[in-house]
């Protein structure tokens, strides 16, 4: 809707005139100002060509207003549309699926962990459509800045920050599925590449300076260290080996159950994976005689604490028979090797995988195939080639003797 005024001079001649067209009104119905424009009229032309310029001038420029008024009602549709969720609204509603889903629980605690800690203050806030490449980019570099890792003061690891990109991406695929996203951002992005991962194992001179400082240890400390020693499983399958487990007469310890700990959930055994079978081990002589002593004393403690005692059927059990925390085995390996390592500059680092790495690499080492070694750690033989199948220092120098020998004979030239 468009009127027209026009503007004489003093000798009557049209010289210009104005269009006004109808702007609309407001939220609260009061008229907004009208979209204004002023035309002159060049001095040479009829009464008809300047009717013609008024027509045509007047057209254009209503079309042009409904443009704007098109263009202007769009924004305000926008604004008025709730913005898309923010990405720590949405990694919570990830996380209860995944929850419920049956995720195992200390996946669920870990991922949470950098949820709260790093990945949210820094993207918390933001929408998940407006997350892209370069703004992860710029939050992988701060990672690797120090003063991120709390215990050392130094950058993350590049593992660490893969692991993070890792949850950022799992988020970010589940956006896509709920169709709030078309496009993951982390493959735009480029998170550091890690470093192949060096098996932090023992040699046997090692092995033997930990079997003589067990002597001094608790019966139950000795035992627990032993097994670690000797069978290479995981913490958490150490902690969740059952009383039953242990067969004597047949010679087995069955490895089928596993502790965990995590802060939301506290101790907790854990379905045993499906892909892992159960494996039997054999008790050879030796761990025969240091389980009947240790099974003997742990007979003892129920008498000992008395109504404090809580039987949980675990064959290691925390001080009143509950389930073991399997970080309690961590902390008291890093305690013993600290204490030790004070009279002993030499004596080595304790870590629970480590025995499991010795392990692999002795077996090995010694001849026995993949396949064998694999099904006694329980991992997958692939792994066991890629990570385990490294030579100990004894077994190199076997093999550069026997090369040696073949091909110097006596050693001369």
């Amino acid at each position: 809707m468009a009127s027209v005024e026009k503007r004489y001079n003093k000798a009557g001649n049209l010289i210009s005139f104005r269009i006004h067209v109808f702007h609309g009104r407001d939220e609260f119905g009061k008229q907004l100002p009208p979209f204004i424009k002023t035309v002159r009229v060049p001095p040479e032309l009829n009464a008809r060509q300047i009717e013609t310029l008024i027509q045509r001038e007047t057209v254009h420029f209503e079309e042009e207003c409904e443009l704007i008024t098109a263009h202007e009602k769009e924004e305000a549709t926008k604004a008025a549309e709730p913005k898309c969720i923010s990405f720590e609204d949405f990694a919570a509603k990830v996380m209860e699926i995944k929850e419920r889903t049956g995720k195992e629980k200390s996946t669920l605690a870990r991922y949470q962990d950098m949820l709260d800690s790093r990945i949210n203050p820094y993207l918390g806030k933001t929408p998940v459509d407006e997350i892209t490449g370069d703004m992860l980019d710029d939050f992988y570099a701060m990672l690797l800045k120090p003063g991120q890792n709390k215990k050392t003061g130094g950058g993350l690891s590049r593992k660490t920050v893969l692991e993070h990109h890792h949850v950022i991406s799992t988020i970010m695929e589940h956006a896509i599925r709920k169709h709030l996203i078309a496009f993951n951002p982390c493959r735009d992005a480029t998170p550091p590449v890690a470093d192949p991962p060096m098996p932090n194992y023992y040699q046997p001179a090692d092995l033997t300076l930990i079997r003589q400082a067990l002597e001094n240890e608790s019966v139950k400390w000795y035992t627990l260290i032993h097994v670690l020693m000797l069978y290479g499983i995981r913490r958490g399958e150490c902690a969740g080996i059952k009383l039953s487990a242990v067969d004597l007469r047949g010679k087995t310890i069955t490895i089928c159950s596993c502790v965990m700990y995590d802060p939301k959930n506290g101790v907790y055994e854990k379905p045993y994976p499906k892909k892992r079978k159960p494996r039997q081990l054999p008790i050879t002589p030796q761990m025969d005689e240091i389980l009947r002593r240790y099974l003997k004393w742990r007979g003892e403690q129920p008498e000992w604490y008395g109504d404090l005692w809580q039987e949980s059927g675990y064959l290691f059990t925390n001080e009143y028979g509950g389930p073991m925390n399997p970080d309690n085995i961590t902390q008291y390996l890093n305690r013993m090797g600290d204490r030790l390592q004070k009279e002993n500059p030499n004596f080595p680092h304790l870590n629970p995988h480590a025995f499991r790495h010795a392990v692999a690499s002795i077996l090995v080492a010694n001849g026995t195939d993949i396949v064998t070694t694999a099904a006694f750690i329980g991992d997958k033989p692939a792994t066991v080639s890629e990570r385990y199948a490294h030579i100990i220092d004894s077994a190199k120098i076997r093999a550069g003797d026997t090369l040696s020998s073949v091909i110097f004979g006596d050693g001369n030239k």
